[in-house]
C-alpha cells in the first residue's frame, strides 16, 4: 500500500494519468474480501486525489485452468484444452461467477481501468454442458458475446479497457503498446 501510494504520487508529479496494477503486482480483482476491497477503494481515492486513474489486471480465460468442468473442451480430443492450453470457457458456469465477481469489485472500489488478458478470438468449446452455449457450433460466438457484454458494461461506467485483442467496436480502448 505504501509503495503503491508513493508510486502514485511520483507518477502524478511527472504527469502520468493512469496506473495499471498488472500481473505479479499482488492485485486480485476477484477478491471480494471486505478488507481488501476497502484497501483498494482507498488506493483508488488516493489516486484520484492526485489526478491519476487506477486500475488492475485480470486473466479472463486463455491459459487459465479453472477445472475440467469449466475449461474449454477440445473438439479434437473431447478433453479440456484449447489452442491456448488449459483455458476457461467464457460460456461456462465459472465464467458467469467470474464476471459477477469482477463487476462487484469494480463497483465497490471505483476502479477506472481494467486490463484484461486472455479474451482471445477463436477459442472454441465442444462442451454441451456449459450454460452459455449449446456446443461447438455456437461456442466461439457465445464467448465473444460474453466478453463483448462485459466490455459494454465497463464502458457504460466509464472504465477504460486495455485488452490484448481487437474489441474496439465492443468497448476496448487500447491494444498492446
Amino acid at each position: 500500500m505504501r509503495a503503491l501510494r508513493a508510486l502514485l504520487a511520483a507518477d502524478a508529479e511527472v504527469g502520468f494519468e493512469m496506473v495499471i496494477m498488472t500481473f505479479w503486482s499482488g492485485f486480485d480483482i476477484e477478491n471480494l474480501d471486505p478488507a481488501y476491497v476497502a484497501r483498494v477503494k482507498g488506493d483508488v481515492e488516493y489516486a484520484h486525489s492526485k489526478g491519476v486513474q487506477l486500475g488492475g489486471y485480470t486473466l479472463m480465460c486463455a491459459s487459465r485452468d479453472v477445472g475440467s468442468a469449466d475449461n474449454c473442451i477440445s473438439p479434437q480430443t473431447g478433453k479440456p484444452g484449447s489452442k491456448f492450453g488449459q483455458s476457461a470457457c467464457l460460456g461456462s458456469a465459472w465464467a458467469a461467477g467470474y464476471f459477477d465477481r469482477v463487476r462487484r469489485f469494480v463497483e465497490a472500489t471505483g476502479l477506472d481501468v481494467i486490463e484484461t488478458d486472455g479474451p482471445y478470438h477463436g477459442d472454441v468449446c465442444a462442451s454441451r454442458e456449459h450454460p452459455g452455449h449449446r456446443g461447438l457450433e455456437d461456442s466461439q460466438v457465445a464467448q465473444w458475446e460474453a466478453c463483448r457484454s462485459f466490455y459494454h458494461w465497463c464502458r457504460g461506467r466509464g472504465v477504460y479497457i486495455n485488452s490484448p485483442d481487437w474489441y474496439y467496436f465492443s468497448g476496448s480502448n487500447k491494444c498492446a503498446m
